[in-house]
């Protein structure tokens, strides 16, 4: 019965190995009269609903950084692993995400956030914009408006949690057998409704990445020696996940020597 517990407590952890992300896309354009335009500075961050700094997701900016004047005031001039670079000096699509963490590399609770985005072309602050949002339990996508320096903006939410919901993991999709079950004996039989390239993945506790395998799997059952994955793998707990086109699923493989 402790074992059975323990699986079940294994797998509706699942959560944390699929990912919270939040994507944006957008397209900036040009500031009209301003000295350097197209040329252009730009800063992204995140604060939370009471306006407290979480992270810079982005900072493209040289010798007049300081006229990103908000960012520097909320960030401290904060870049530690954002996406920097220079001066912009073209217009395009681009894209940022963020992983859910704050400075501190923890995921923030859910509640409301700020995504802020800074531009300016010119020895001066310019415009500034501030999009809300909202991170819980459902994945969303959200278009805001276009405004004098931002177009086609698409935001998506991936909460993580419906993404572990999107199968059932209880089904007959990902089968481990026998489990417990060691090194030498680990297997698996995965099932698909069509023909897919697919990777399998053995991640830690962490949800780090240990070992892992690229190949096609057939229509229909397929049964894999998971040996030269485990082989190596010291006694414990283990997640075996498998995503292919049609879905992402992993179950807790428990390996004894």
């Amino acid at each position: 019965m402790k074992k059975l517990v323990l699986l079940v407590l294994l797998i509706f952890s699942l959560n944390k190995f699929y990912a919270q992300e939040l994507n944006m896309e957008f397209t900036t354009i040009p500031l009209d009269g301003m000295k350097y335009s197209p040329s252009h500075i730009l800063a992204i961050w995140i604060t939370n609903d009471a306006g407290i700094y979480q992270k810079t997701l982005m900072v493209y900016a040289d010798m007049r950084i300081g006229y990103l004047t908000n960012w520097n005031s909320q960030t401290g001039g904060d870049k530690v692993d954002a996406i920097t670079g220079p001066t912009l000096h073209s217009h395009q699509t681009r894209n940022v995400s963020w992983d859910l963490k704050n400075i501190f590399g923890n995921v923030v609770p859910d509640g409301n956030y700020n995504i802020n985005i800074e531009m300016t072309s010119d020895d001066f602050s310019g415009p500034y914009r501030m999009i809300t949002f909202t991170k819980g339990a459902d994945n969303f996508t959200l278009t805001p408006s276009d405004n004098d320096f931002l177009k086609d903006i698409t935001i998506n939410y991936n909460s993580g949690v419906a993404a572990a919901k999107s199968t059932d993991i209880e089904s007959d999709y990902l089968t481990i057998y026998p489990n417990p079950a060691s090194s030498a004996l680990a297997q698996m039989k995965v099932k698909l409704l069509k023909d897919s390239p697919s990777s399998i993945q053995i991640l830690d506790l962490a949800g780090k990445t240990i070992n892992s395998e690229n190949k096609t799997l057939k229509k229909g059952q397929n049964k894999i020696n998971l040996s030269n994955l485990v082989s190596e793998l010291k006694a414990g707990t283990y997640m075996i996940q498998v995503e292919t086109n049609h879905y992402k699923i992993a179950k807790p493989l428990i390996l004894r020597k």
